[in-house]
């Protein structure tokens, strides 16, 4: 999927990828797209270099992602 101006604000990642990382599209300009990685990193990369982007959708069986995610996440120090 091209990202256009209407996708800012939204979670997308790269189709294809496990889905570890998403990024919030922040803006468009000048045919560069600016990221946030989620992880506290901004990025910038050229707006036609990727083209298969796709919305980040968590796991569609909630309850047994939630469960997953207590037993694996990890704690902070």
């Amino acid at each position: 999927m091209k990202l256009t101006r209407k996708h800012i604000g939204k979670l997308v990642y790269v189709s294809g990828s496990d889905g570890s990382w998403a990024y919030q599209l922040l803006d468009i300009k000048k045919g560069e797209v600016l990221f946030y990685d989620l992880g506290g990193k901004f990025e910038i990369a050229p707006q036609h270099k990727y083209d298969d982007w796709a919305f980040f959708k968590p796991a569609t069986d909630y309850k047994k992602w939630i469960e997953y995610g207590w037993k694996t996440g990890r704690r902070e120090k």
